[in-house]
């Protein structure tokens, strides 16, 4: 039994779309993501992501945004099994169920909708969203701020992020 609370994995579409003021979904993800955060600071969750699909998102870590996001290392043996599986072609989606199914994640933040053949609770649901509502959690302002000033990259090398 395990006494960390769940996780949930930041899938790299949602990820993009926190990064990319220009997508979509930003303003929804950006939303989930601070009531994550909040989540996370009430020590209800534990945010991970596969390390691999943070590094574009390098100069966010340790003291940006995504400083709350646990990088999950990526190993040969997770690629060689992601290689195997090949899900719809897609190496990086196969990374991605390979890497919950080792992690025991269930919960998934993703805007892929591939994902939802699969076992997983995927976040955002289904139900109506409006930009108009306010984001959740007294760090709404500073984090939003965070978000649309921050740097996506940096000049760290990959090693950095394992």
């Amino acid at each position: 039994m395990s006494l960390d609370p769940p996780k949930v994995l930041l899938e790299q579409s949602f990820l993009r779309s926190i990064a990319d003021p220009t997508d979509s979904h930003h303003e929804r993800a950006v939303h989930l993501y601070l009531d994550l955060v909040q989540q996370y600071e009430q020590e209800q969750v534990l945010l991970v992501a596969v390390g691999d699909h943070l590094r574009p998102h390098r100069g966010w870590q340790r003291s940006g945004p995504l400083a709350p996001v646990e990088a999950l290392p990526v190993g040969f043996q997770h690629r060689r099994w992601a290689h195997r599986t090949e899900a719809q072609g897609d190496p990086a989606l196969a990374l991605t169920l390979v890497m919950c199914q080792r992690h025991k994640v269930r919960r998934v933040a993703s805007f892929d909708p591939r994902l939802q053949q699969y076992d997983l609770v995927l976040l955002p649901d289904a139900a109506p969203w409006s930009a108009d509502q306010p984001p959740a959690g007294e760090l709404a302002g500073e984090l939003a701020g965070d978000l649309a000033g921050a740097p996506a990259d940096d000049t760290g090398s990959p090693a950095d992020n394992e």
